[in-house]
């Protein structure tokens, strides 16, 4: 049986939407709508050219596609007949359609690709499905058991977003920046006045909110989430873009510690109600490495896993999980990120060839980036299977040496072009670990783990270390040609600049490296240089 998993929607409210395809259990493709039409995060859309994208990898056709599974499931029955009206218009055919939940999908896509038989699996972001958190137990044979859910706006997510968007930036979108700036100021604004814990788990004082329902659509991110009364409350007011004040600085390390603050307390409680010692984290939130390393850290908790795909892009993967499991009860065979397209070197000469643009064959690519990093040279790399999720895993990366003097404002400035206080996330081989982090007991293969730096290594590990002595880290296994002894770490950011979305194919690459500061592009075996 073949099922396509989609979210999105007609509605602005609607992003990071993506297309997956499973058959008989197994993901087969899966590839996010912003890396087809370049629109970062694709709002408001229908993943169509998504759509399109994972039946040409998986080489079928529309009309071979037995189910087609969306979110939605509180939307009414209107959402289904525009559905088949649009699959008619643009793909002429007419699937079954099943509906699930938000909070469900988002579920069902990380515990059914997690490694465990049983786990607490926990939801949040800003809201799906009129729902902002639900709190499940999860069991591979009996399934996922609702046990406690929050609807909107009693939202840990839409707190963030409210954040974010006092201290200068869009919600939805730079909730990763605030986590950043979070590390550069002091816990010392008390926000207790907004977000309070509470006997069910947390409270939300709506009384320093804009008007939000369950029912009413999402504020667009040109609305603030917050009224005058926050800013009286405070005493400071919003900052502008480009320019936050050590006011804003100290109100995300703030927010920062509250919202860790609130999921410790959160899974605590639950993990004990279930007898349980995994958790499983899953929503826009669960994007906060700093606050998944706190989870971590528990004593209560042995297991933590959270995929690529936390995002709503991560709906579209549930979506198709749980259509697989209730029409087939098949399970889900292994569970790989990297489901996307890849490019041959044939392809990708044919590809030079009509750009005019002169290229070397290289025999050990791995090797030519290496040496290069080495000698403090900052490369791009495009090959095998572009990633599923928010997140840079090697095949669509630009590499650093992390050892170099002030390579952090290089990459900021002239090759990123984004705010110069962001971070940088490292990759590492697992046997590396103890020899640079503190208590590096969880993998993370994924990129959503901060590690604390051993004392002795913060003078050489300065220029990817944040100013709490953390480091976001990506785990590989030992075999990892770029790394050796000499260069155990190396910085691992997305092959994209500022606002836009990662690099998917060839020509996104090539337009990339020539509008950045990169001098080298490797792609599959073939390297271009500006020099």
């Amino acid at each position: 049986m073949l099922v396509l998993g989609i979210n999105g929607g007609f509605g602005g409210g609607h992003q990071d939407t993506a297309a997956v395809l499973i058959q008989n259990g197994k993901i087969i493709s899966a590839v996010e709508e912003e890396r087809l039409n370049r629109v970062k995060h694709a709002q408001g859309q229908i993943p169509y050219l998504a759509i399109i994208e994972v039946l040409e990898l998986a080489k079928l056709e529309a009309n071979e596609i037995d189910l087609v599974c969306f979110h939605g499931a509180t939307w009414g029955k209107r959402i289904e007949e525009d559905l088949r009206q649009y699959f008619r218009c643009h793909f002429n055919i007419a699937p079954k359609f099943k509906l699930f939940h938000h909070h469900l999908c988002h579920a069902a896509a990380v515990f059914y690709t997690s490694p465990f038989k049983s786990s607490l699996v926990l939801t949040v972001d800003n809201s799906g499905d009129g729902d902002s958190t639900h709190i499940y137990k999860g069991d591979k044979k009996t399934g996922l058991t609702l046990l406690r859910k929050f609807e909107r706006p009693q939202s840990l997510g839409l707190f963030y977003s409210l954040i974010t968007q006092y201290c200068g930036f869009s919600k939805d979108w730079d909730e990763y920046k605030v986590m950043a700036m979070a590390a550069l100021g002091k816990p010392v604004v008390d926000l207790d006045f907004l977000l309070t814990e509470s006997k069910k788990g947390y409270q939300i004082n709506e009384n320093y909110l804009v008007g939000i329902s369950k029912k009413t659509p999402s504020p667009t991110r040109q609305k603030m989430l917050f009224n005058s009364k926050f800013s009286e409350r405070l005493g400071f007011e919003k900052a502008y873009p480009g320019n936050p004040l050590k006011a804003h600085y100290n109100l995300a390390s703030s927010a920062q510690l509250l919202l860790e603050k609130i999921l410790v307390n959160l899974i605590e409680k639950n993990l004990k109600q279930i007898n349980e010692h995994n958790i499983c984290l899953a929503g826009g939130v669960a994007l906060n490495c700093v606050a998944n390393a706190k989870i971590c850290s528990l004593n209560s908790v042995k297991g933590f896993f959270t995929n690529s795909a936390s995002s709503d892009a991560g709906v579209a993967l549930g979506a198709a999980i749980l259509g697989s499991l209730d029409f087939e009860n098949e399970s889900i065979n292994g569970y790989t990120p990297f489901a996307g397209r890849e490019y041959s070197n044939d392809e990708i000469k044919s590809i030079f060839h009509s750009l005019k643009i002169k290229a070397t064959y290289i025999e050990q690519p791995e090797l030519f980036v290496a040496n290069k990093l080495k000698k403090n040279e900052t490369v791009a790399v495009f090959k095998n299977k572009a990633e599923f999720g928010p997140r840079a895993l090697g095949n669509r990366t630009i590499y650093a040496n992390p050892f170099k003097e002030n390579i952090q404002q290089e990459l900021n400035l002239t090759i990123k072009n984004r705010e110069g206080f962001r971070p940088f996330g490292i990759i590492i081989r697992k046997k590396d670990l103890d020899n640079y982090f503190v208590g590096a007991e969880n993998e993370s293969p994924f990129m959503n783990m901060v590690y604390m730096v051993k004392s002795d290594k913060k003078e050489r590990l300065k220029e990817v270390m944040h100013q709490d002595g953390t480091c976001r880290v990506q785990t590989v296994e030992n075999g990892d040609l770029l790394l050796s002894d000499d260069l155990p770490i190396l910085i691992n950011t997305s092959f994209n600049s500022r606002n836009e979305p990662m690099v998917y194919s060839p020509i996104d690459a090539i337009k990339t490296f020539y509008g950045t500061g990169l001098n080298y592009l490797v792609l599959e075996n073939w390297v271009i240089s500006k020099e």
